[in-house]
């Protein structure tokens, strides 16, 4: 199994002068920094949640169907937006009417619709791509609200962590964000 970044997301989950509000800055002259602190606060909720928040897309390369289920490794999952299996020397795109998404389980899993078999690959190794998009939305108001609010005391917190405030924001972070959590038993 391989999995691969197609397109990266647009933007970031909180714009920098909703930032500068929260922060009570009045001045544009930490931009960068305040930019990079939301790339930081992205990527920590991120791991810390075990999901994607802003829409990106993603290939995963297989060898088989295994039991004919596929679980897409990413959460949640907002479409599968082609499926492909290698044939007679080259990838064959599936009939989008064969796929069947479940959303519904913890893990989202792909399989073939009832009547349907997926096809065998013609070669053993990384001979099925399944493409596919994570995230909540394209849109940062697609988040829930405590998730940019959780992102927003996060990077306070890098921001300014003598303030007896801010020192608490990565914590407080975390207990917002902590009903999306997704578990790995």
């Amino acid at each position: 199994m391989h999995l691969e970044l197609v397109t990266a997301p647009v933007g970031l989950p909180a714009q920098v002068d909703e930032l500068r509000d929260h922060l009570k800055i009045s001045h544009m002259d930490e931009d960068g920094v305040l930019t990079t602190y939301l790339q930081a606060a992205t990527a920590a909720c991120e791991c810390y949640l075990g999901r994607k928040l802003l829409a990106q897309q993603w290939r995963l390369t297989l060898n088989d169907w295994g039991d004919g289920i596929v679980t897409l490794p990413l959460s949640p999952i907002l479409s599968v937006d082609e499926a492909k299996v290698w044939r007679a020397g080259a990838f064959e795109t599936l009939d989008p009417a064969m796929l069947l998404l479940d959303h519904a389980s913890y893990e989202a899993r792909l399989m073939s619709r009832e009547g349907s078999v997926f096809p065998d690959p013609d070669r053993q190794m990384a001979g099925i791509e399944i493409s596919f998009s994570a995230g909540f939305g394209a849109d940062p108001n697609a988040l829930p609200p405590d998730l940019r609010q959780g992102i927003l005391l996060w990077v306070g917190a890098l921001y300014d962590p003598e303030s007896p405030a801010m020192a608490q924001g990565a914590a407080l972070a975390e207990r917002l964000w902590q009903p999306y959590r997704r578990m790995v038993l």
